[in-house]
């Protein structure tokens, strides 16, 4: 009976020292499904372990490592491009090459920006330039467009591509006017403080455009490129403070009558 005891005894500490690090495993398992990828506290190799219990810890670590260095880029990814962008890239091979698409194009560049900023500090021109765009791609962002790129002072948008939108013509000239709304409050609180308007021209233009990877093999950037893009650039240019500048093509899309009153 004593020797029966202490060989359960034995048997209890063994599977203890067997099933403990196995339940850290599926802790830290569940952790990382969860999406706490950074947080976790990766099981340590405990002095007496198995050869097959040192080789299956060993191999979740370097996974779960590895599985954080992605995080890491997925996230940096996520700033550099939209959300939707990053996804179209990861989900896929990438190469250089694109495909037409219906896309709507807006760009909105801040009028008079070097003259407004000529005598200012750096950090105050960055600090102007970063809180207009940040009001722009939220209200880009909510209304399903994605910002393609911030060139200097001026941003451009797409609607319908990488993402398929229903009304990419409505979405974007609801969004065009939503902007012109948002500076404009902004405007007024910076006149309550005795600052300069800051005010941008709108321009916004659609139809077959070729989207994809442009660039170089080791250097890929997603973007459209066409005639209609350039239209949209020059409606832009003509656009004065304040103002949206449509096409003809755009005008007769999505019932753009039900922004009348918007």
């Amino acid at each position: 009976m004593i020797a029966l005891a202490i060989a359960l005894i034995l048997l209890e500490n063994i599977a203890k020292n067997i099933t403990k690090p196995i339940t850290r495993l599926a802790e830290t398992s569940k952790k990382i499904k969860e999406g706490h990828v950074h947080d976790v506290e990766l099981p340590e190799i405990e002095k007496g372990a198995s050869k097959e219990l040192i080789s299956l810890i060993t191999s979740f670590n370097a996974m779960a490592k590895e599985l954080s260095e992605k995080e890491k880029v997925r996230s940096i990814l996520n700033k550099m491009v939209s959300k939707e962008v990053a996804s179209e890239l990861l989900k896929k091979e990438l190469h250089l090459g694109g495909e037409l698409r219906e896309t709507v194009v807006l760009f909105a560049d801040i009028r008079e920006f070097t003259k407004i900023t000529e005598h200012m500090q750096p950090e105050n021109v960055i600090e102007i330039l970063n809180t207009c765009m940040t009001k722009i791609t939220s209200i880009v962002e909510k209304n399903g467009g994605i910002i393609d790129k911030y060139v200097g002072d001026q941003a451009m948008a797409l609607f319908g591509a990488p993402i398929f939108l229903e009304k990419p013509y409505f979405l974007a000239v609801k969004t065009a006017i939503e902007i012109q709304k948002s500076l404009g409050k902004w405007n007024r609180e910076r006149a309550s403080k005795k600052e300069i308007k800051i005010e941008v021209g709108i321009g916004i233009n659609g139809g077959s455009v070729l989207a994809g990877n442009m660039g170089a093999e080791d250097r890929l950037n997603y973007t459209v490129l066409g005639a209609h893009v350039n239209l949209a650039a020059r409606l832009c240019k003509y656009a004065g403070p304040g103002e949206v500048l449509i096409s003809e093509n755009v005008l007769h899309k999505d019932n753009l009558e039900e922004l009348c009153s918007f």
